[in-house]
């Protein structure tokens, strides 16, 4: 590959230029570099999917923890309730 900064998108198809590709050629470059594109879309969508799942999941664990821990402290009250009544 030529010495060349690589900035923007259009590096790419300058170096496929300079290197004398068919126009065939450069079709299918452009064929797979418009499905890696729509892949990488894709991928990303799929990412925010998984995290606003996790971050979901996790709001829930958190509310379950908190009903458990209200409920055995209820458990706890009526315990004592039970017991000191008999006392």
């Amino acid at each position: 590959m030529k010495d060349k900064q690589r900035t923007g998108k259009h590096w790419f198809w300058q170096e496929i230029r300079a290197t004398g590709k068919t126009e065939s050629d450069q079709h299918t470059l452009q064929q797979l570099l418009a499905s890696l594109t729509h892949l990488n879309k894709e991928f990303s969508s799929l990412n925010h999917i998984i995290e606003n799942r996790i971050r979901y999941d996790k709001t829930k664990e958190e509310a379950f923890d908190r009903l458990y821990a209200e409920l055995e402290e209820l458990k706890q009250d009526q315990h004592f309730a039970k017991t000191s009544h008999y006392t």
